[in-house]
């Protein structure tokens, strides 16, 4: 709540970059979580083809 009042006491662009800096990072974790996901199931199914075959 400080940090709000602190940034509302400036000007509203401090507010919009503040939460674009959120968003931007929440992206970023989403995407990071997306790749290790994916990488992990590519490693699965590799690993299933080669005990199978």
């Amino acid at each position: 709540m400080v940090i709000f009042a602190r940034v509302g006491c400036r000007y509203p662009a401090d507010i919009t970059s503040y939460y674009w800096l959120i968003t931007r990072t929440f992206t970023m974790h989403i995407l990071d979580s997306l790749l290790a996901f994916s990488a992990y199931f590519f490693i699965g199914v590799a690993m299933v083809i080669i005990f199978l075959f």
